[in-house]
């Protein structure tokens, strides 16, 4: 897939950003467009990451699907877990080695919380 290219089959998620849901939806449509081009999912992402303002419509596009869209609201962020027991040994590693924003976030988590979880997260099956 043209989505995992440059990480190494792990799709790229690209986050996508309009004033309005119908700018929103042409956007996406450019963005799958270009990637299916041969464009590097990556460059795409990096670029509208960082050269292009976020708006309050926002879509995640994740191996050329939008899987997330909505309107941004000025309210805080919570990370739930849901302990249902979909947890596994080494989880979120690949993650963590693929993505440096991913890895900035999880070690920023971990300052707040017992630095241990990262040994628990990644540690050996006993």
């Amino acid at each position: 897939s043209p989505w995992g290219a440059q990480t190494g089959s792990i799709p790229t998620p690209v986050v996508v950003s309009a004033r309005s849901r119908a700018s929103l939806k042409a956007q996406v449509e450019r963005v799958v467009a270009l990637v299916e081009s041969g464009v590097s999912a990556v460059d795409v992402g990096f670029s509208l990451a960082t050269t292009r303002a976020l708006f309050e419509h926002r879509a995640v596009v994740w191996n050329g699907v939008e899987r997330a869209s909505g309107v941004v609201t000025n309210r805080p962020l919570a990370v739930v877990f849901s302990g249902q027991g979909a947890q596994r040994l080494g989880m979120a590693r690949e993650l963590y080695e693929a993505f440096p924003v991913f890895a900035g976030a999880l070690d920023a988590a971990l300052v707040n919380l017992d630095p241990a979880l990262r040994d628990v997260m990644w540690g050996e099956d006993q």
